[in-house]
């Protein structure tokens, strides 16, 4: 009868004690963006740009820009200074949780 109590008893802890030591697991980003944007304008020391969808104009958009953003110009790798208000851009990338999208591939396109 002890031993019965005995596991009971450690059930009954284990059960509790689970959810305080478990680990959390880090998400991964689930909302995916290929879309083509119009620049308004470009915030350097943030390492961001402005932008509005380049159909539907509705609202503005912060695009992300970091260390592992590749740019690209006429199929040629290229710093994203060169980047301009009014050009028009294709990212591809994720949305952060923020909503805002952070760029993994830009493309530059002129108008």
């Amino acid at each position: 009868m002890r031993k019965i109590y005995k596991i009971l008893l450690f059930s009954f802890l284990f059960s509790i004690l689970i959810p305080l030591i478990n680990i959390s697991v880090v998400q991964a980003q689930l909302i995916l963006v290929n879309d083509k944007y119009d620049v308004i304008k470009i915030d350097i020391p943030k390492n961001r740009i402005e932008a509005l969808n380049y159909k539907k104009k509705a609202g503005i958009v912060y695009i992300l820009i970091d260390g592992y953003t590749k740019i690209y110009q006429n199929e040629k790798s290229v710093p994203w200074t060169r980047i301009k208000v009014r050009d028009v851009i294709r990212v591809k990338g994720g949305v952060t949780w923020d909503f805002k999208v952070k760029a993994k591939e830009i493309w530059i396109n002129k108008n």
